[in-house]
């Protein structure tokens, strides 16, 4: 906003000052001083994009959301890479058949086998 009309919009994720392109090495180089001044665990740059992708989907937001937010063609490309960290996933979906057929879980007959694994 302090350049005005001299900001060149281009709609990148890291731009300068002025808007334009990053050199690699430059940004590179100033993430590592970012991480080693944070004393956090070592990460590539690219590497906070599956954190972001990671923390989203544990955090229970919905899979398709994830695949806007990385800009994946597909819903299925996001989970082909990250469905095996949504937690419960399988009791979830184990829990949601159980209530549709049976109501409250309280209620399920004794001699139905849960299906989810222990």
């Amino acid at each position: 906003m302090k350049c005005g009309p001299d900001y060149e919009e281009m709609d990148l994720v890291c731009a300068t000052s002025t808007g334009g392109f990053i050199k690699p090495t430059y940004l590179r180089t100033v993430f590592n001083r970012i991480i080693e001044r944070s004393k956090i665990k070592k990460i590539s740059f690219h590497g906070l994009r599956h954190t972001h992708a990671t923390l989203l989907l544990q955090a229970g937001v919905h899979p398709k959301v994830v695949q806007e937010r990385l800009g994946h063609r597909s819903i299925q490309t996001t989970l082909d890479i990250y469905s095996h960290i949504i937690p419960g996933i399988q009791e979830i979906a184990a829990t949601s058949i159980q209530r549709s057929l049976y109501g409250k879980k309280e209620k399920k007959p004794e001699n139905v086998v849960s299906m989810t694994k222990k």
